[in-house]
């Protein structure tokens, strides 16, 4: 903040650059709406488990519980899974901390080419084509994920009945 703004706006000290002592700029408390002439580091505007002074100290908003949009608050992201909030993708894999954490697979280890569920699609595979890694079969139709994408089906809808192809021999028949 310039001088001029600190004295004519903010009514903040322009010699001290956190005017409240409580640990968070004025310029930072300013460019997140906070106020830097009152000690609100404990507060916590977005109520995802970080204190606007955490939130300061991890370089989040304060006013977003989820900095990096993946799908983890800030503070699950800082105090329960160690992984990068201002980051989406900590492992840098290609599938977002969150849909990790959500599938039980850990968003700090590249584990993308992984295929728990023996579907024939790796966990990435899975994320991008909205599958459960956890489950070779997510539309319950009898035939694996990866069989039916490498045959042109979608793995999201109950088509084992469908003939396509019209031989007589039913999606799951084949």
């Amino acid at each position: 903040m310039s001088d001029g703004d600190e004295v004519n706006t903010y009514a903040t000290d322009p010699n001290d650059g956190d005017s409240d002592d409580d640990g968070m700029p004025d310029g930072w408390e300013v460019q997140h709406g906070l106020d830097p002439l009152s000690n609100d580091a404990l507060f916590d505007i977005d109520n995802d488990g970080l204190n606007n002074l955490e939130e300061y100290q991890n370089n989040t908003d304060p006013s977003d519980s989820d900095s990096d949009n993946d799908g983890l608050s800030d503070g699950d992201e800082v105090n329960t899974y160690a992984t990068d909030p201002n980051d989406g993708d900590s492992d840098d894999d290609g599938m977002p901390d969150g849909w990790e954490v959500q599938h039980g697979l850990d968003p700090l280890s590249n584990d993308a080419s992984s295929d728990p569920d023996g579907d024939g699609l790796s966990n990435l595979e899975e994320y991008q084509n909205n599958t459960d890694p956890n489950d070779g079969d997510s539309d319950d139709d009898g035939m694996p994920d990866g069989w039916e994408i490498q045959h042109g089906l979608d793995p999201l809808s109950n088509d084992a009945s469908s003939d396509p192809d019209g031989d007589g021999l039913s999606n799951l028949e084949e």
